[in-house]
């Protein structure tokens, strides 16, 4: 009996020895299982909020599109950006009735129809002066870039004149933007 005690207690230490390595390696998988369930739930959550991001980005982009397409005028395919310029120029030339309007040549660049444009106005009504550059800066097809705004005073008799500098420019349909595929 002596013997049993003797090789009992190395044999429980052993087995206790063991035991606590196999609990402790279970421990420790089911430690890296529950981080790998933590980081993929975490993953999950990120994926989610940024798909809701998207989402709210995709509308917001098909907003745009709407508001663009609905300020695209009826017709808009068969329209010549040339034809279009000039009869904008005849416009504006009935708006400003006091005023010499200079043009320069057609400038085909960047996928526009653009049309330098000068205006020298004889200011006799402030409050008509500004309603006609409202009008200017408020052209849709083609659309109107103001340059600069000079305003001079004569010497001589006081009149007020004013440098009215610009271009006209309409988006060239016939071709693709540069560094578009085609």
């Amino acid at each position: 009996m002596n013997i049993i005690k003797k090789y009992t207690a190395p044999v429980l230490f052993c087995i206790l020895g063991i035991t606590f390595a196999i609990v402790l390696a279970v421990l420790l998988i089911q430690d890296k299982k529950a981080r790998a369930l933590e980081k993929r739930v975490s993953d999950l959550q990120r994926n989610a909020i940024s798909s809701m991001r998207f989402r709210r980005a995709a509308d917001d982009f098909q907003k745009m599109m709407l508001k663009a397409v609905s300020v695209i005028p009826a017709g808009y395919e068969k329209m010549n950006p040339e034809t279009e310029v000039f009869r904008t120029l005849d416009t504006i030339k009935s708006r400003f009735k006091y005023a010499e309007m200079k043009v320069s040549a057609f400038d085909f660049s960047n996928n526009m129809v653009v049309m330098p444009l000068s205006i020298k106005v004889y200011i006799t009504d402030y409050a008509d002066f500004v309603n006609n550059v409202s009008m200017l800066q408020s052209l849709v097809f083609p659309f109107f870039t103001l340059s600069d705004i000079k305003m001079l005073k004569s010497v001589d008799d006081g009149s007020v004149t004013a440098d009215i500098n610009g271009r006209l420019w309409f988006p060239e349909k016939n071709r693709m933007p540069e560094g578009s595929m085609k």
